[in-house]
This record gives structure tokens, C-alpha cells and sequence, in this order.
């Protein structure tokens, strides 16, 4: 498969990866022919890149180090979580639970792997999508910093639940929140943690995560501008894969940036809003180029990313086709190892 920008596609060319609905649900299945109806239906629910399938690449896969069967149980639940929010009724924190378990045992099985995400947002599926691969980011990090089960239990709640306080409303709050923390309720960071505080199976961890994912160490955070000292640790975990997350949707308050030009930016930004540390263990999780992204190289030649180097997020395997003579029928395929070949890098994602 090859993953392009939305213009680029024309009728007749087959999807690569399959869209979800916000209730985890199959929007549009792998491998539908895609016609200009639907690539214009996808262009008005806000779908800017998709993967396609092209014969040149069909061993090219994209590694889901998260099974799709679990992704769609967790935008289903995640889906119900907020519907219960908003009608202000009991959260199922048996299928929260269950779920986020699942998550973390396949993030177990696979916490060698380099994360590449590739679910396809829409204007409706956004927030769960951003929370989902916020959940799925920070327990990556937890399983490589050694957290156990009932840490990356209490990581993974909140950072399903980060964002919830852009669903609460003041009169799902009760009168003595109100009353006390008027002044704070404007903050979504605020309305979420005082939702999520008064849920005894939530947890103090996870509800801070809520409160705190805003923060920054050198105090230029919202909603209190805490420093260092006093993030929980929890927090600056998330702090990261939000912002990061947030850099690189397409809709939404999403900035649309490439993940290579996110990833410098958060690199950036250690030391000052995030912890060194914890950057270092991020970047190294995450594909800075995705497979099936087109790049031009240093050589001036252009070529598809197709492998991952596991720790070396930056030095992906591509593959170049040259014509023959400048004969379309005849092309010559090679494919070449960057954290091999450490004279040659990549000098541009040809996807915008």
C-alpha cells in the first residue's frame, strides 16, 4: 500500500486501509473501489490522506502494533463513555477496563515495535481517534519505562479520558463544584478533572491526567502553570503524546503537520515544556516516516518508505524505482537501508 494526499487519488484506485466511525464501526472498508463520489464524500467529512493499494508496494504493510479489533472496541467504548458523560449517567468501567487491559497486553507482546499511526480521521471520529492514539502513545512509553499493570492501568484510563472535559458541561457538575470552582470551569482541563474526581473507579491518578495533560515544566502550562516538580509524572507522559497528537490531525485544532516535522518539534521542546527523558523514550516509539509515505532522499532520487528500523525511527528501509532509458516498461527496483548508508538521509516527505 501507499499512503498519499486525498487530491492525489483518483476513481478506480482501491482503498489500503479501512476508515472507522466514530463508534468503532467500518466506514469504508479496505480494498473498496474508490469512486469520485466517494473520494468527494471522504474531502467532506474532512479526510485530507488515505492509504491506497498500488501492485509496486503490496508487501508493503503498515505495522499495527494495536490489533484493529481492539482499536474498534476502544472507540466503541469510548464512543459510550462520552454518551454516558453527556446524558450524566455511570461510566462502564468494566468495558473501560477491558479494554485498556487488552491494549496494554498487545503493547506488551510488541513494545519493541515502531508505532506508526495510520487510522484515517474525520470531522466526527477525531476526538475519539485522538484519544485512542493518545492511550495507545503513553502506554507504549509506560511498557518501555518498565511501568506495571496496575500503573499502565491507571496511565491508561486517563489518558482515555484526558480530553472528557470538552464534553462536560457546568450543570453536569454538582452545586458545591459550581459554587467553589466557578472561576476554574471555564478551563476544560478544570471541568474534567472535577467530573472525573467525583467517579471513586476512576482514581486521583487518572483525574489529574485530565487536570494536568496542559502542563509544562518551565511553568508556561495551563490550567495552574505547575513546574517540573509538581506534574505528576503520569501527566508529562501525556503532556507529550497530546501534543504531539494534536500536531499531526488533519482536522480539528489539529496543527496537520507530517510526523517527522512534529516529532522535531517536540525534540525542540525538551528540557523546556516536556522531560528530556521522557522525549528520548517517545521519539524512539514513534515512525517519524510512516511506511508508504513517498520522500525525496539527499540523492535527489525519490522513493517509498517501506520498513522500519526497530530503535532507529529515523533511518527507515525505502525503495526506488528508476526507469530504464527513460522507458516507463522497464523500471529498476532497489531498495536501500538509511541506518546503513549513513551518508544518505531524507531530505523531503512529498505528501502535502
Amino acid at each position: 500500500m501507499r499512503y498519499t494526499v486525498i487530491d492525489q487519488v483518483t476513481s478506480g484506485q482501491n482503498l489500503g486501509k479501512s476508515i472507522y466511525t466514530s463508534e468503532g464501526k467500518v466506514l469504508l472498508r479496505q480494498g473498496a473501489a474508490l469512486t469520485d463520489r466517494i473520494i468527494h464524500k471522504l474531502k467532506d467529512m474532512g479526510i485530507s490522506a488515505i492509504y491506497i493499494e498500488d501492485e509496486r508496494f503490496s508487501d508493503v504493510e503498515v505495522e499495527d502494533i494495536v490489533s484493529d479489533e481492539t482499536k474498534r472496541d476502544t472507540l466503541s467504548v469510548l464512543n459510550q463513555s462520552i454518551q454516558c458523560v453527556q446524558a450524566n449517567k455511570d461510566l462502564d468501567m468494566e468495558s473501560v477496563n477491558k479494554t485498556a487491559n487488552q491494549i496494554i497486553q498487545e503493547l506488551l507482546a510488541n513494545k519493541h515495535a515502531i508505532l506508526n499511526l495510520t487510522d484515517i480521521r474525520t470531522r466526527n471520529n477525531d476526538l475519539f481517534i485522538h484519544s485512542l492514539n493518545v492511550t495507545i502513545m503513553s502506554l507504549l512509553m509506560a511498557v518501555n519505562l518498565g511501568y506495571n499493570n496496575e500503573e499502565m492501568l491507571k496511565l491508561a484510563i486517563g489518558a482515555m479520558f484526558h480530553d472528557v472535559g470538552k464534553v462536560v458541561t457546568t450543570d453536569m457538575l454538582d452545586k458545591v463544584t459550581l459554587k467553589k470552582y466557578a472561576d476554574e470551569l471555564e478551563e476544560h482541563t478544570w471541568r474534567g478533572y472535577h467530573y472525573l474526581r467525583k467517579k471513586p473507579e476512576i482514581g486521583a491518578v487518572s483525574a489529574h491526567i485530565a487536570l494536568q495533560h496542559h502542563e509544562y515544566l518551565d511553568g508556561s502550562g495551563t490550567p495552574r502553570g505547575l513546574t517540573e516538580s509538581d506534574i505528576h509524572p503520569n501527566a508529562k507522559i501525556v503532556a507529550i503524546t497530546n501534543y504531539y497528537d494534536n500536531l499531526v490531525s488533519q482536522v480539528g485544532e489539529g496543527k496537520g503537520m507530517l510526523p517527522h516535522e512534529a516529532c522535531e518539534e517536540v525534540m525542540g521542546l525538551a528540557n523546556i515544556r516536556f522531560d528530556h527523558d521522557l522525549v528520548w523514550q517517545f521519539l524512539r516509539t514513534i515512525a517519524a516516516y510512516p511506511n508508504g509515505i513517498t520522500v525525496r532522499l539527499s540523492s535527489n532520487e525519490y522513493a517509498i518508505v517501506v520498513r522500519q528500523n526497530k530503535g532507529l525511527p529515523q533511518r527507515p528501509v525505502v525503495r526506488i524505482f528508476e526507469m530504464v532509458n527513460n522507458d516507463f516498461s522497464k523500471v529498476n527496483v532497489r531498495e536501500i537501508d538509511l541506518a546503513k548508508e549513513t551518508t544518505l538521509f531524507i531530505e523531503e516527505v512529498l505528501e502535502k
